[in-house]
């Protein structure tokens, strides 16, 4: 079929090319020119059969990369065995061994694994993109392609491999430049300890620092030391950094009599030592190039031996370098980890995880900006499996069947880890435009509490659930899971907090607390049980720094809010066991920790005016003010400072403190101090103390009712239940008090008895009470012999209470705050005339009665005596005076009389010894001998009988007169 398209010149018609004939063997190898004709010429004048060449002659092949690297590992054996040191050839045997450098396959590790998820996805390389290789024509791994000390790269490859290669023999000599120059003399195999201490040392690490990691295989690692153990010149040089890191950490995890008991020295010297030892180590095995595992995993374990003595801002860069080395290595990437066997890749995932949930609690403390925990890898969470279930050479993956494994925390931590990673509140911390990641792999990325309720929910059932509290492991799970919703909460609260600047409700402000609240409960929950003795390494790392900002806050703000009782209790414990056993000058936490404590407790007694009754936060408030010196907490102002200078830390020692830094956008209260800066540059001024004033006149108003309250109960209490019981008993007395000037007994017409000396009829109990003096409204009864002490102390607790009152009040009007507050004024109103008369009632009653021993049925009458006939002496108080009352023993004797001894004065419920004196104490002036009772049963015939009997004795009625008039005169002289 024609398609109208001319053929080329000559393309249809060319005739096929000839064959090409090679000379004949005999020519070849004469080395002489042959015609190529059969036979040729050479041979017909030889005489010879020409034979015709088939094929060309094989070459001798060239020896490979392999080979070689084969031949320098036996020669690196043999120098060895002769103890000659030699640099070994950093040639990665683990990938070479495991990917044809041809096809990127695994040549280990069967081509038929069925259980294996393929991989997630692949990230393009910059060089093949430049040199046009196709994605399926790049080696498997990054790993495979590099030799960092192979010198055979030749100069017209531009291959990344080759531009490596060439880079390690120019830079030779910079593998000092993170650690400087060496300070380790002599060779690194006399720093290791003996056998025995390294064994003890191994099963330190194997019990404190491997169950929360699992970054290193026990049982195949185990096997390694000690094969290390008995030969320790002959180890490689990555394993002699592991294994002094792992000297590091386990050291760290020891107290210092430990330290002194297992290893002979003090716990700074011998950390000193191996981490000097341990810098050595990884220089010698170039861990800024090697694609080692154990190199990045001795690494890791050296930075973590570096965190309790180093700066948090130093710290942060140095496992920057390791996150680096770890992208080179691809460990976060899926898809080159499915490429490795499945012990390889299980490891590599517990490597990454470590790193990074121990990265984000560095980048908490220096910048939250640049956590690792980002959804912009895709790295599987480790499995749940136990180390003896994970062997080199398995090749399928083990299932996870027990939820109670070895690796049971670093699982519960990574199914937290990689749900926090991929929700919006968190990725507004970090950088919001990671969000549209988060939605581009699908991940829910709900804001609100949904996905913290299933998470919550999915701890509880499948790993909580089969915890065994009694277990360290197990136990250390379940509250550091619950530590960890707390926290999250708490975060997603500030979160929502600060995408909402309205002010929150006061529900929001308790929800926040409460969060806190149980932060520090599940805190000290793990810092106070034995169980987590060798897990504190970790506790201690994360202090709960954030929870006590907001509970400080909260507690300046709303010092009596619903909550706070159950704060103070809070702090108190954690401060048990946080702070009770470190010195001041040993941590610069615990002064800054102290210092808004104080704060925050002068907030309380300033609203409570200084009765609290919450004996636990004293115990706490008095051992800070023991610690720091303080005789006294710092005082509390309107707007209360707290900077670098109110702590007495420089700039930078701030940093030594877990503290939320400059970059951290946490705001945990718009009408408090925005979190948005160091924790000494928050503007702690800003904060609405209005509100502390403002809740102070709730507490000024229960104050005063309990001032008003408690004399009342004790006063009640005498004159009520005691003052009835002791009525009831009969009251005799030798001394009568008579009616009138004829001697006549006092007679009570509503009692139908005859009243004893000092004895007067109560309306208000219906009875004739001794010393009786009035009755008092504020008691609702009588002020008599029996409760009269009560009464004496209850005027004086009213005139102070009083005095609180109107002092309260003039604070309340002086202050510029309260100037729109009219229940104020009315306070005052109420205060004023109270006041006034609680002062007269001390000036003239109080004196008057506890300085005279007199009842007020007496004030205004004056006594004169008479000598009746019979001897006897009787006291007739017609008039106005007191002055020669025969009762009046002086102020000093009434004082006692009333009040009892010095040491019982205060004591309300202890009778005063007039109370219980029989019969009343008088002066000498006092008759001994009792006036004959009348006995008439009517009022008249006892008139008339007194009447007839008066007439027998005026003469010496008229003498006591005169005598009476005489005595007056010399006591007025």
């Amino acid at each position: 079929m024609e398609t109208g398209r001319p053929l080329p010149l000559g393309v249809a018609h060319r005739p096929p090319k000839p064959q090409r004939i090679l000379a004949c063997v005999l020519c070849q190898q004469r080395k002489v020119k042959c015609d190529r004709k059969f036979p040729c010429n050479h041979c017909v004048k030889a005489k010879v059969q020409c034979v015709p060449a088939q094929q060309m002659p094989r070459r001798r092949r060239k020896p490979t990369e392999q080979d070689l690297m084969e031949r320098l590992r036996q020669y690196e054996v043999l120098l060895k065995k002769n103890n000659i040191a030699v640099d070994p050839v950093d040639d990665m045997e683990v990938e070479d061994a495991t990917f044809d450098s041809a096809t990127g396959r695994s040549s280990t590790r069967t081509d038929n694994i069925k259980d294996e998820e393929p991989a997630t996805g692949s990230v393009k390389n910059f060089w093949d993109a430049m040199h046009s290789r196709p994605l399926n024509q790049r080696d498997g791994s990054e790993t495979s392609d590099v030799d960092n000390n192979n010198n055979n790269a030749t100069f017209d490859d531009l291959s990344e491999p080759a531009i490596v290669k060439i880079w390690g023999r120019v830079f030779e000599t910079d593998h000092n430049h993170l650690f400087g120059d060496s300070k380790v003399d002599g060779p690194l195999s006399m720093l290791h300890p003996s056998h025995v201490q390294i064994f003890r040392l191994w099963q330190v690490y194997s019990d404190n620092i491997n169950p929360l990691l699992k970054i290193t295989h026990a049982p195949t690692l185990q096997a390694r030391i000690l094969d290390a153990a008995v030969d320790i010149n002959g180890i490689s040089r990555e394993l002699e950094a592991l294994m002094f890191s792992i000297y590091c950490t386990a050291i760290i995890t020891m107290s210092e009599d430990d330290c002194r008991t297992i290893m002979g020295g003090t716990k700074a010297g011998l950390l000193s030592k191996y981490q000097d030892a341990c810098r050595q180590a990884l220089i010698n095995c170039g861990f800024l190039r090697s694609r080692e595992r154990d190199c990045l995993t001795a690494f890791f374990l050296y930075l973590i031996s570096l965190r309790p003595d180093t700066h948090p801002h130093t710290l942060s860069p140095m496992f920057a370098i390791a996150f680096r080395i770890a992208h080179r290595m691809n460990i976060s990437n899926e898809a080159t980890n499915a490429k490795h066997s499945i012990f390889e890749a299980e490891m590599r995932r517990r490597l990454w995880w470590a790193m990074v949930l121990y990265d984000s609690r560095i980048s908490e403390m220096t910048d939250y900006k640049v956590t690792q925990l980002v959804p912009t890898w895709d790295c599987k969470t480790p499995s749940n499996v136990n180390d003896f279930d994970l062997r080199p050479e398995m090749t399928a993956r083990p299932p996870d069947l027990n939820p109670s494994t070895e690796a049971l925390f670093a699982v519960m931590r990574g199914a937290i880890g990689n749900l926090i990673r991929y929700n919006a509140w968190h990725l507004d911390f970090v950088n919001p435009m990671l969000r549209h990641v988060a939605k581009a792999t699908q991940h829910v990325v709900d804001p609100y509490d949904d996905n913290l309720n299933a998470l919550e929910q999915l701890l509880e059932t499948r790993y909580i659930a089969h915890c065994n509290p009694e277990i360290p492991l197990h136990y250390i799970t379940m509250w550091w899971a619950r530590n960890y919703l707390a926290k999250y909460r708490f975060f997603l609260h500030c979160s929502r907090q600060s995408s909402s600047p309205a002010e929150q409700s006061l529900s929001q402000r308790d929800a926040v607390l409460s969060y806190a609240l149980r932060m520090l409960e599940c805190d000290t929950a793990l810092m106070s049980s034995p169980l987590t003795k060798g897990y504190r390494w970790l506790i201690q790392f994360h202090f709960p720094f954030p929870a006590y900002v907001r509970i400080v806050q909260d507690l300046r703000a709303r010092p009596l809010g619903a909550q706070a009782d159950k704060a103070w209790q809070m702090m108190n414990a954690n401060y048990g066991v946080r702070f009770v056993d470190m010195e001041p000058s040993a941590n610069l936490l615990f002064k800054m920790f102290a210092t808004n404590v104080l704060q925050a407790w002068n907030a309380r007694c300033a609203a409570l005016f200084g009765a609290d009754e919450n004996g636990d936060a004293r115990k706490m408030v008095r051992d800070i003010k023991k610690k720091l010196g303080q005789p006294s907490p710092p005082a509390v102002g309107s707007a209360p400072g707290f900077s670098r200078e109110s702590v007495g830390l420089q700039p930078s020692e701030v940093q030594t403190l877990p503290a939320l830094t400059q970059n951290s956008e946490i705001d945990f209260n718009p009408s408090l101090a925005e979190l948005n800066a160091d924790f000494f540059d928050m503007d702690w001024s800003s904060i609405d103390w209005s509100a502390v004033s403002a809740m102070g006149i709730t507490p000024s108003l229960a104050v005063s009712l309990a001032l008003w309250i408690i004399p009342l109960l004790f006063c009640l209490w005498s004159s009520g239940f005691v003052a009835q019981y002791r009525f009831n008993a009969a009251y005799a007395t030798e001394c009568i008090q008579v009616e009138n000037e004829f001697g006549q007994a006092r007679y009570c017409d509503i009692c139908k008895i005859f009243q004893k000396d000092r004895m007067y009829h109560s309306d208000h109990v219906g009875k004739c009470l001794p010393l009786l003096d009035h009755f008092c409204p504020w008691w609702n009864g009588s002020v008599w012999r029996d409760n009269i002490k009560a009464y004496l102390l209850f005027v004086p607790a009213l005139s102070v209470h009083l005095l609180f009152c109107f002092g309260v009040s003039i604070w309340v009007i002086s202050d510029p705050r309260f100037k729109n507050d009219n229940p104020h004024i009315y306070i005052l109103l109420v205060d004023g005339p109270f006041f006034l008369f609680a002062l007269w009632v001390s000036f003239a009653f109080w004196v008057t009665f506890a300085f005279t021993n007199i009842t007020q049925e007496e004030i205004n009458q004056d006594t004169i005596w008479y000598r009746l006939p019979t001897g006897s002496i009787v006291a007739w108080i017609p008039g106005s005076g007191f002055r020669e009352s025969p009762w009046n023993m002086g102020w000093r004797e009434n004082v006692r009389l009333a009040m009892g001894r010095k040491r019982d004065a205060l004591c309300f419920w202890k009778p005063s010894p007039l109370a219980t004196a029989d019969p009343l104490p008088t002066r000498n002036l006092a008759p001994t001998v009792a006036l004959q009772e009348i006995r008439s049963s009517s009022s008249r015939s006892r008139r008339s009988a007194a009447q007839s009997s008066s007439t027998g004795f005026e003469a010496e009625l008229s003498r006591w007169s005169d005598s009476v008039r005489q005595r007056r005169a010399t006591d007025n002289t």
